[in-house]
This record gives structure tokens, C-alpha cells and sequence, in this order.
């Protein structure tokens, strides 16, 4: 439309302002259904539990770097021809016509009399969602702006230098562009990812953290527990053993083995419930296995670290061990 043309063209003049485009990030627009493809038989229904509808300029994708993987965006020279075209990302056009081109198929978004179907002009690459794995949660339908029920009012602009030193001039562009638009605020893509997209992830890793922590420190007071309790069982053995020449180090040794043991037997079987743990952690990962060598090993470390400074005061004790009180203990 020439307003969103207008406004568009206003913001990419501002100085400093390299590319701008209507449409926001992912979540911004999620679509419940129903759903429905045109099949050889009639329309067939889709059961689609999570899918994004944002509307788009036909610039969008550029701006946004996502990629065009078959046909093309919308036709900028046609609205009114353009807001029954549609867009879908790949894991959608798998989703819906696996094996098939998605080109030139159709879809109906809605219910009752007022749904219209809509015709695939272009296929775009996947956007991953942060906290979600699989295609399931990561599909995406694009309609044009001139499809919207109310004015697109979110604009995505890429900036040389601080976003922050642009409001005024963003400010002055959208109010003087000649178009009912009011400028409200600037936001920083990476802080709504982080804000509002990433929010759930990191309060269950937040809580995930924290219980992690407890678990950690309860399993270094217990080995304290467990070796100081050994040491106290086994003075008069470390007293024959200092009296007869043992030397500290051999005593250290000793010690350290009691706690070695429990280390190893516990980082085994620690190891296999992490493993068959990992189904519910996969949700929070990306590109991370969650059998992850490096990630398992790091933690396997990380619990004989804490061993051995759990096992420092049991060790400094039986090494101040005197051999005459030692042999006079009952």
C-alpha cells in the first residue's frame, strides 16, 4: 500500500538507517488453526499445534536474512492480488506436503465463511525458535501486510552503529512521513529474543541451575561425611601405619582411595541417569547433543573437583594423626 510504502521509504532515507521493512520477529503473531490443505478429494484438515503468521512487507525476508529457498515473496506492484498469497518456511511445506513442491498449493488459515484460501508462492528458509527442537515448533506461514485486519505497526530496521542514537532521527522520519503513524519506541532485536523468546528457557534453566547447585553441594557434604567417618573408623590402622614409617604420602594415598572409589561409583551411575535423563533437557538445547561429550565430561570433572575438596580435611586429619594417641584409642 502507499502508506507502508511511504512510511518504509521515509525510515530507510533517516541517515544511518541501512534497511527497513514491516514485520516483526518470531512470536509475534501465533496462529491456533484450524487449518485446512486443498487435496485431490477436498479440503483435509491439519492439526497444527503451534504455527507463526506474521504479516510481511515483501522486503521482510531480505532485511530479516531469510533466506528464499523456492519461488518468490509477495508481489509489492499488486497488493490486493498479493493478500492471497502466502509463504511458508520449510518446515511447514514439509509438514504439509512431504515429498511434494509446496509451489502453488493451498491453504486455508481460519474457519467459517470469512476463510479464504490461500495460495504458497514462496518457500523460506527455517527460523529456529530459542527453547524449541523440531519442526513441530518451528513452523512459520508469512502473509502480506495487505492482508492485516489492523496496520502493521511493528517495522524491522537494520542500523550502521547504535540503535539508540537513531531515535531521534526515526522519530522525526515516522512523524514526517506524511501517514497516520505515531513513532512509540525503538527495541533491540537481541533484547526481545533475550526479554521475551528466551524468558521461559531461562527461568527452567534458572531453577534447573539452582537445584543443580543444592544437589552439588549436598553430594560434597556427604563424601565429607563418608571420609571423615572412614578416617575416624581407621586411626589405630593410619597410627600402626605412621608408627611403622609409613610416609604422608602413603597415608594420603590411602585416603584419597576410599574417596576415589566413591567418586568412580558415583560418576558411573550418575552417568547413566544423565543419559536417560536427557530427553527432557532436549527442549533447552541447540545445537548441543544432550549426550554431548565435552558437556558430560565437564560435569563428570566438575564432581571429582568437588571430591577432592571434600576430601581435604579428611586427609590434613588423618595426616596430623599421632601414632602413641592413635594406638590409645579404644
Amino acid at each position: 500500500m502507499a502508506t507502508e510504502a511511504a512510511l518504509i521509504g521515509a525510515v530507510r532515507a533517516t541517515p544511518g538507517v541501512r534497511e527497513a521493512a514491516l514485520g516483526g520477529l518470531p512470536q509475534t503473531n501465533v496462529q491456533t488453526g484450524p487449518f485446512a490443505v486443498d487435496g485431490p478429494t477436498g479440503p483435509q484438515p491439519i492439526d497444527l499445534a503451534f504455527c507463526e503468521m506474521p504479516f510481511v512487507s515483501p522486503d521482510y525476508f531480505r532485511v530479516a536474512r531469510i533466506p528464499l529457498v523456492q519461488g518468490r515473496t509477495f508481489d509489492a506492484s499488486d497488493p490486493t492480488a498479493a493478500t492471497d498469497e502466502l509463504v511458508v518456511n520449510q518446515a511447514l511445506a514439509r509438514r504439509l506436503w512431504p515429498g511434494r513442491n509446496a509451489l502453488g498449493a493451498r491453504l486455508r488459515v481460519g474457519g467459517g465463511a470469512t476463510a479464504r484460501w490461500l495460495t504458497v508462492v514462496g518457500v523460506a528458509g527455517d527460523i529456529h525458535l530459542p527453547g524449541t527442537t523440531g519442526d513441530l515448533f518451528n513452523l512459520q506461514m508469512y502473509r502480506p501486510t495487505s492482508a492485516a485486519s489492523d496496520v502493521v505497526s511493528t517495522m524491522l530496521v537494520r542500523v550502521s552503529g547504535r540503535a539508540t542514537e537513531l531515535v531521534p532521527a526515526l522519530k522525526q522520519a515516522v512523524e514526517g512521513a506524511g501517514v497516520s503513524a505515531t513513532f512509540e519506541r525503538v527495541l533491540r532485536a537481541d533484547a526481545i529474543v533475550y526479554r521475551r523468546i528466551l524468558a521461559r528457557p531461562r527461568f527452567a534453566l534458572a531453577v534447573f541451575g539452582v537445584i543443580a547447585a543444592i544437589a552439588l553441594a549436598v553430594c560434597a557434604a556427604g563424601l565429607y561425611g563418608i571420609i571423615a567417618y572412614a578416617v575416624s573408623q581407621r586411626t589405630r590402622e593410619i597410627g600402626v601405619r605412621v608408627a611403622l614409617g609409613a610416609e604422608p604420602m602413603a597415608v594420603a594415598r590411602l585416603v584419597l582411595a576410599d574417596s576415589g572409589r566413591l567418586v568412580l561409583a558415583g560418576a558411573a551411575l550418575g552417568l547413566v541417569v544423565a543419559v536417560a535423563a536427557t530427553r527432557a533437557l532436549a527442549s533447552f538445547l541447540y545445537q548441543v547433543r544432550p549426550t554431548d561429550p565435552a558437556a558430560l565430561g565437564g560435569a563428570i570433572l566438575l564432581l571429582v573437583v568437588v571430591a577432592l575438596i571434600a576430601t581435604l580435611v579428611p586427609v590434613r586429619r588423618a595426616l596430623r594423626i599421632d601414632p602413641i594417641d592413635a594406638l590409645r584409642t579404644d
